[in-house]
């Protein structure tokens, strides 16, 4: 669908530059909307360095990694 359509270019934009904090942001965002938290987790990790002093996404970032079984993962953020 235009979902899948939106994510896949969203992964091509990453793939081509990784310093794309936007686009990876809105990958998460989109990830989390089709429910994929697993790939959603993995790119807010791919975000944080770029966005180190972002309090909001460290906390969802961990919030995340809890959902996902792995809560002390988060204590690395």
């Amino acid at each position: 669908g235009q979902g899948d359509a939106a994510l896949e270019h969203l992964r091509k934009a990453v793939e081509a530059d990784p310093r794309l904090a936007g686009a990876w942001s809105d990958l998460a965002k989109g990830y989390l909307a089709a429910e994929k938290r697993g790939q959603a987790l993995d790119a807010l990790v791919k975000l944080l360095p770029l966005r180190p002093d972002d309090i909001e996404l460290k906390i969802q970032t961990a919030a995340l990694m809890a959902n996902q079984g792995d809560p002390w993962r988060g204590v690395e953020l």
